[in-house]
This record gives structure tokens, sequence and C-alpha cells, in this order.
């Protein structure tokens, strides 16, 4: 009963703030579907960590985010699976089981000239290799931050303006692709995509690995 009135007077603070509620109903749409039997864990993000929105005090500034995230364990992929979902993102066709068919055989994010991070979208315990999903540089600050324990603000301040910022991929048609995120621009991002990727930034370089280097890679 106290878990029920606690739940009814949050839901009321939410609802009560236009921030707040437009937040709650974006994610909503992608939760509802999964209720059912299936354990999902929602959280918003904001410069690459969890936020409490409904936190009491709150200002409209401290309760933006920069996204959401619904995760849930997969018994067919054996992890979990996690969903970014950004404000105004379409729920046509979205479903948190919905991986995408490709691999990366590498991805690195390349910060400056010297500091290069690999990126691993699904491993033993996570998978961030589902349909729809766009990696942002606000995704890689929260990747970053969560499964690499990078804590340097200055680093993540430079990442979060897209100043020198390049992820290079070989992807799994054995293509080396250089893509650069352009400050000032619109936020620059790689979708998954179900049989491949789609990228908005600058395509710096794009090359064949030669069938020699192919069977280094796969040894």
């Amino acid at each position: 009963m106290l878990l029920s009135q606690t739940n009814a007077r949050i839901n009321t603070y939410i609802d009560s703030n236009h921030v707040l509620s437009k937040s709650k109903n974006d994610v909503k749409e992608f939760v509802t579907p999964y209720r059912a039997g299936i354990p999902v864990m929602q959280e918003f993000i904001r410069n690459g960590k969890p936020i409490q929105l409904f936190k009491k005090g709150n200002t409209d500034e401290d309760n933006d985010y920069d996204f959401g995230t619904v995760s849930y364990f997969s018994d067919v992929d054996n992890c979990i699976n996690t969903k970014i979902v950004y404000k105004g993102d379409s729920t046509d066709g979205v479903s948190l089981s919905n991986t995408s068919n490709i691999k990366f055989i590498l991805m690195e994010l390349i910060i400056g000239h010297d500091k290069t991070f690999k990126i691993d979208l699904k491993t033993d315990s996570y998978n961030y290799n589902v349909v729809g999903n766009k990696l942002t540089s606000d995704f890689f600050i929260y990747y970053l931050r969560k499964h690499l324990n990078v804590e340097d603000e200055e680093l993540l301040a430079k990442l979060k303006l897209e100043e020198d910022v390049v992820v290079k991929i070989i992807d799994h048609n054995f293509l080396i692709v250089e893509i650069k995120f352009e400050k000032d621009s619109p936020k620059d991002f790689i979708e998954i995509q179900k049989e491949g990727y789609g990228f908005r930034g600058t395509e710096l370089n794009k090359k064949e690995i030669k069938e020699s280097e192919e069977m280094e890679l796969i040894e």
C-alpha cells in the first residue's frame, strides 16, 4: 500500500511538470509492449550519467537529458539488450529484441590525435547492437563512463563538442571506414540497421581490406 501511494505521488509530481511528463511519455511508448512478464529497466542519461528526473527541487534544467535507455535481459542473446531513446524518436517498428545481423570486426573512437578507445557494442553481458540505435557523441560519453571508467572531464567535454572526433570501423564486409563527427553541425551519428549501418558525418577514408589482411583478422 505504501509503495502504491509513493508511486502515485511520484506520478502526480511528474505529470505536473511538462518536461518530466514529456520525458515519461517518450519512454513509455518503448516500454509498454514489454511489461508482460519481462523485467525492463529504464534510465535517463545526461553527460554520460543516470539522473533522477523526479527528484524534489529539480528545475526544468535539472530535468533535461541527452537520451534515455530501455534495457531487458534477452534469453535469445543471453545478455542485456539496450535501446537508446532520443527525444522525438519514432516508435514505429521499434523492438528491444530486434538486434542487428551484422557484427563490427572493430570499432574505435578517436578523440584528438592521441586518445583511442575500443568500442564493443556487444559482449557476453550487454548489447547495444539493436536496430535503430544511434551512436552519437552523447552515447559515446555514456559508454566511456559506464564501460571503460573514463572520468577525464576535459576529454569528455571535447567529445561532447565533437572536436577532433573520428570513429574508425572495420565492418562486416571487411571495409575500413573512418567517419569524422563535425563540430557546430547537427549531431552526427552511426545508426545500427538490420543488415548494415548508416551514418551522418564526414567520410574521411574508405578502403577494402585485402584478402591476406582478411585472413590475419580472422586468425
